[in-house]
């Protein structure tokens, strides 16, 4: 189906400090599905509306190690009540999650085009029925700058 997409972002230098808060929006209509070559649009609307936070703050430790703290929150938005039906994908569209998560990366330079960088994030939810999640992000990377 269509989308809207509505994307925002500040980006913040203090020295060689860093603060970075970005914010998206997206909106999907209805789905369309092909049945021999003939385009039929789904029953009811089966994306919820998204609505995504997420920002660090980059501190400099010395010259090769920086720690970030990070951010992020996540919230979807239920389906219009007169488009839920008792059917399985209508109670999953009526539920509202919200998910938070904040986390720590450290990042090693060990010169000046080699960076390794370690993420380390807890997210936690629930959603309207009472349903709770949690869960870690745990990453290790490595780049190479020339």
């Amino acid at each position: 189906g269509d989308k809207m997409m509505i994307s925002c972002q500040l980006r913040s230098y203090q020295k060689f400090n860093e603060l970075l808060l970005m914010g998206h929006f997206r909106s999907k209509e209805k789905n369309s599905y092909d049945i021999f070559g003939i385009f039929q649009e789904e029953d009811m609307k089966t994306t919820p509306n998204h609505l995504e936070i997420i920002g660090y703050y980059r501190l400099r430790i010395n010259n090769q190690l920086y720690l970030s703290i990070l951010g992020e929150g996540r919230k979807f938005f239920k389906v219009d009540s007169s488009q839920a039906n008792a059917s399985f994908l209508g109670i999953l569209n009526s539920l509202e999650p919200s998910i938070i998560g904040f986390g720590l990366s450290p990042e090693y330079s060990p010169s000046r085009n080699i960076k390794i960088p370690f993420r380390f994030k807890y997210f936690f939810g629930d959603f309207t029925g009472g349903t709770k999640i949690s869960g870690i992000e745990v990453g290790l990377g490595i780049s190479y700058l020339f």
